[in-house]
């Protein structure tokens, strides 16, 4: 689950050095990612995840810069035997799917762009 996680961020753009800054303004979006409802359960709120985890998870991401973004989304979408990627361009501009060699555009369908990994 944490490679998804991170491969959303490194498709954002958010940089090794903003990790622990950006994880900790995410931490409720982190925790329901992640652990579901048990944060929500026990502490009463998602952004209840406590900061060593939040600190653990910013390491881990940060360690992640060993290989370049094209190669991570390669990586995790091998890793995963992912065929097929949907890119919500209006929701996630950022991503600049285009740019990676090994994803081909099937389809454009509004703001939606579909991917298949070569």
């Amino acid at each position: 689950m944490t490679d998804a996680l991170f491969l959303y961020y490194r498709l954002a753009g958010v940089d090794v050095n903003d990790a622990w800054e950006i994880f900790s303004q995410d931490k409720a979006k982190i925790s329901q990612s992640l652990y579901g409802l048990y944060y929500r359960e026990t502490t009463g709120k998602y952004g209840g995840i406590p900061d060593e985890i939040i600190s653990e998870l910013a390491e881990k991401y940060q360690k992640t810069f060993t290989s370049s973004t094209a190669d991570f989304l390669n990586d995790t979408l091998r890793k995963r035997g992912v065929k097929y990627l949907v890119w919500d361009k209006s929701n996630n501009s950022e991503w600049q799917l285009d740019q990676y060699t090994f994803l081909e555009k099937v389809t454009e369908l509004g703001d939606f762009a579909i991917y298949i990994k070569n």
